[in-house]
C-alpha cells in the first residue's frame, strides 16, 4: 500500500522530487515556496541529493543549465517574480532541448506580488515565459496529492520529451496541509538514458551543447525540408527553423489532462483550474443535488490545452462560465476552445481577493437562470 502522511503542500511536492530521483533543488526562499527550500535541506542527503541552496534566481537559472545539462534531475522553487529572473535562461535551456522542473507557486497582484490568492500569472508560464519560439508545459495540481502526483509526471514528461515542465501551484495550495500517499512507482520507468548529457565520462567521444540559431541538440534531426517540395517558392528550412518545428512536434506528443465532472448533461459548464476549482466544485455539487444541470470542467494540463477535452465536455451544454482570480486569462483558452460554437461567461476576482461560495452560486445561478429564460 502506498505510504499516507499528512503533510503540507511544498514538502510534498519537494519529498515527491527526492522520490522521482531529483538530485538538485535550486530556488529562493520566498514565500509561499520558502518551505521547500527548508525541506529539502533537511531531506537531500538521505537521497543522495545535494543540500545546496541559491543566493538570487538569477544565480539558479545559470545553475539550472549547468545541473540540466549534466543529466541530472533539477528542480526549480520559485513564484511569478522568480520565474521572471529566470526567464532568459529558460529561454536558452528550450533551445538546448535540456529538461527540468519548475514548482511555481505565486501570489496575488503585480511585481512581488501580496501574500494573497492570486492567478494573475496564467499567461506568464503558458503563453509568453520568454523571447524566442517555445513554451513550458504547465501542470495545474488543486490537492496536496496532485502536487505529490503531478511532480512525479513532471520529472518523466521533461525527461521523455526534454522539455521544461511546470508545476503550477497557487498561494492557496502552498499553505495548504493534508493527507498524502506516495505512489510506489520507478520514476525513471519507459526513459531511454540520457545519451546526450555531459556527464564528464572521459572514455567517450566529446559532447556540446548548444542553442539558438544552431538548432539546439537536434541539428541532425530530419523534420521536413519545407522549401524543396516541388514548386514551393518558400526559402530552404535552416537549423533555427529545423530546431522550432522539431520543439512543437514534441508539444505536440505531450499528454493533456482534465477533469470533467458532471458534464455528460450539463446546460451550464464552470470552467475553474487551481485551487478555486476546489470551491467551485464544492458549488457545483451542492447545485447538482438541487436539480440543476450544471457541470464543471478543470484542465490539468494548462499547456498543452485539453481543447478537443473541453469541446467534448460542453457538448450539451448552452453556456459556458470561466472563473478565475484575474482579469480573464484561462477566458481566452476557453474562447479559443470553443470557437464560437457557445456564448461564454466570465467572473473573476483579480489583485489576491479569493471569491467566496456564495459568490460563486449566485453567479452560477445567474449563469443557468439567464440560460433556462432564453431556451
Amino acid at each position: 500500500m502506498p505510504e499516507k502522511l499528512f503533510m503540507r503542500a511544498t514538502h510534498a511536492l519537494t519529498e515527491a522530487a527526492l522520490r522521482s530521483g531529483c538530485k538538485f533543488y535550486l530556488g529562493y526562499p520566498i514565500t509561499p515556496i520558502t518551505e521547500a527550500g527548508e525541506y529539502w535541506s533537511e531531506h537531500a542527503e538521505e537521497h543522495g541529493a545535494s543540500p545546496f541552496m541559491v543566493e538570487s534566481e538569477l544565480e539558479a537559472g545559470a545553475m539550472l543549465l549547468g545541473t540540466s545539462a549534466s543529466g541530472a534531475r533539477t528542480m526549480f522553487g520559485g513564484n511569478g517574480a522568480s520565474m521572471s529572473l529566470i526567464a532568459e535562461s529558460l529561454s536558452t535551456m528550450a533551445g538546448m532541448e535540456l529538461p527540468m522542473v519548475l514548482a511555481d507557486f505565486p501570489r496575488g497582484d503585480g511585481g512581488a506580488g501580496s501574500l494573497t490568492m492570486g492567478q494573475g500569472d496564467y499567461f506568464q508560464v503558458t503563453k509568453a515565459i520568454a523571447q524566442g519560439d517555445f513554451h513550458l508545459v504547465t501542470l495545474s495540481p488543486h490537492t496536496v496529492q496532485e502536487c505529490v502526483d503531478l511532480t512525479f509526471d513532471a520529472f518523466w514528461l521533461a525527461d521523455k520529451f526534454r522539455v521544461p515542465v511546470v508545476i503550477m501551484g497557487d498561494w492557496i495550495l502552498g499553505m495548504s496541509m493534508e493527507a498524502v500517499a506516495f505512489p510506489d512507482r520507478d520514476p525513471f520507468e519507459g526513459l531511454e538514458p540520457k545519451t546526450w548529457a555531459l556527464d564528464g565520462d572521459m572514455s567517450r567521444p566529446k559532447r556540446h551543447v548548444t542553442g539558438g540559431s544552431t538548432g539546439g541538440m537536434v541539428t541532425s534531426v530530419n523534420v521536413g525540408d519545407v522549401g524543396k517540395e516541388t514548386g514551393d517558392k518558400r526559402a530552404p528550412v535552416g537549423p533555427g527553423e529545423r530546431s522550432v518545428r522539431w520543439r512543437y512536434d514534441k508539444y505536440s506528443r505531450i499528454p493533456r489532462r482534465w477533469d470533467a465532472l458532471f458534464c455528460d448533461d450539463a446546460e451550464v459548464v464552470v470552467a475553474s483550474w487551481g485551487s478555486l476549482a476546489r470551491i467551485v466544485k464544492t458549488v457545483v455539487y451542492k447545485l447538482r443535488r438541487e436539480g440543476l444541470k450544471v457541470g464543471h470542467f478543470r484542465p490539468i494540463t494548462l499547456y498543452p490545452y485539453p481543447y478537443e477535452a473541453l469541446g467534448e465536455a460542453t457538448k450539451k451544454a448552452r453556456e459556458v462560465l470561466v472563473l478565475e482570480c484575474n482579469t480573464g486569462m484561462m477566458l481566452e483558452d476557453v474562447k479559443l476552445g470553443l470557437n464560437g460554437r457557445l456564448p461564454v461567461e466570465f467572473y473573476g476576482r483579480p489583485g489576491g481577493v479569493c471569491p467566496t461560495m456564495a459568490e460563486i452560486e449566485y453567479e452560477i445561478r445567474q449563469a443557468y437562470q439567464k440560460k433556462k429564460v432564453a431556451a
